[in-house]
């Protein structure tokens, strides 16, 4: 994955009311967090509170101080077990797809991240699937091919993880359209079965049996898979298999593309480690 060459901020910041309540080493780190070397195209990056409080030149007790307020405030998400901060609303934003070509590299970021199996992350892929399905209702043209291209991944994730994916996508998708909740359900056809399979029994995942309360949607895998997808192509006959059902083999891990390879998204997602947790 590439290292990101430039900072954007939306100007409307310092309007927020989730930016303005915190203290000025709150707004200060927040703002280093969208250029901090660390950082990517995605929002969403591991780091090292010793690094990053020496970037600042405040203490790591400081740091840690500051991320807490921003989590309190709804800015960020962490991971603190495996040091992994996502900015909420990256893609909402400054840092939204800008048309379909974009929107296919960072498919690629996604599937080159080196860490997997994460909610944090599952919450970043949700939130970028839903804003960029809403921008892509200006690009005409583009918005097939971007379909074409997140569709696999997005398939994948709900096969191999479940509850766990389905879950901060369904409420992600809360906020939008019904023409675009059924755009996004189109593309992931399981998740409306988890939205209305609500039950208290155990939900098989990618990551083994998850125990769910009576309030949250249980995965239901009782369907025949397909053989094994071994690649993915654009022809009809192809998008009509995944239509009806796709398997898709556990990802691979590529190394990192500095250049930000215009590869397609869907096959950096068939070569990528993302969705099997390994």
């Amino acid at each position: 994955m590439a290292n990101k060459a430039f900072a954007m901020i939306s100007t409307t910041l310092p309007y927020s009311r989730k930016y303005r309540t915190g203290s000025i080493l709150a707004k200060l780190v927040y703002n280093h967090l969208h250029y901090s070397g660390a950082t990517n195209y995605l929002g969403i990056f591991q780091y090292q509170d010793v690094v990053l409080a020496h970037e600042i030149d405040i203490t790591t007790d400081a740091l840690e101080g500051a991320l807490v307020e921003l989590e309190t405030n709804g800015l960020i998400e962490r991971d603190v077990d495996i040091e992994v901060i996502r900015i909420i609303g990256w893609f909402h934003k400054a840092n939204g797809a800008a048309n379909a070509s974009h929107a296919n590299k960072l498919i690629t970021d996604f599937c080159e991240v080196g860490f997997r199996d994460c909610d944090v992350l599952f919450k970043s892929i949700a939130e970028f699937t839903v804003a960029t399905l809403k921008r892509s209702l200006k690009w005409k043209k583009d918005a097939d091919n971007l379909r074409t291209e997140l569709k696999p991944l997005l398939l994948t994730l709900i096969k191999d993880h479940g509850a766990a994916f389905a879950v901060p996508m369904l409420e992600e998708i809360k906020s939008v359209s019904k023409t675009l909740q059924h755009e996004i359900h189109s593309l992931i056809p399981n998740l409306l079965e988890c939205e209305q399979d609500r039950v208290s029994t155990g939900c098989a995942t990618g990551r083994g049996d998850t125990r769910l309360d009576d309030t949250k949607p249980k995965q239901n895998l009782n369907k025949t898979d397909t053989d094994t997808c071994s690649n993915f192509t654009n022809d009809s006959d192809q998008l009509e298999m995944e239509r009806q059902e796709v398997g898709v083999e556990g990802f691979r891990t590529n190394g990192a593309n500095p250049k930000r390879s215009t590869t397609h998204a869907s096959q950096a997602a068939k070569n990528s480690a993302l969705a099997r947790g390994a």
